[in-house]
């Protein structure tokens, strides 16, 4: 008994995990006048907006940011709610 409780609980971990977490992707980019800028995406039902704003923080270091844009693309998929929050930012020089 006690091994198919780990087997099913081993399982649920892996399935759940992924779901769980909060995913903070960045890329660089150029903005439409030549300007190089940054893409935070802070996406997963963990994430938040926090989360974006110290990654760009993180990157851009004591000089700061500036932000361009934001946007926010809540789906739901499989019954999850699930929110793309997106950032894009120039660092202050």
């Amino acid at each position: 008994m006690k091994i198919d409780t780990i087997k099913i609980f081993n399982k649920s971990i892996f399935i759940l995990l992924p779901l769980m977490s909060a995913c903070t992707q960045t890329q660089e980019m150029k903005t439409a006048d030549g300007q190089a800028a940054i893409s935070v995406e802070c996406s997963g039902p963990l994430s938040s907006w926090q989360s974006c704003y110290e990654k760009i923080g993180s990157i851009c270091g004591a000089y700061g940011y500036e932000v361009i844009s934001s946007t926010l693309d809540g789906n739901t998929i499989r019954g999850n709610e699930s929110d793309k929050r997106v950032i894009i930012a120039r660092c202050k020089k």
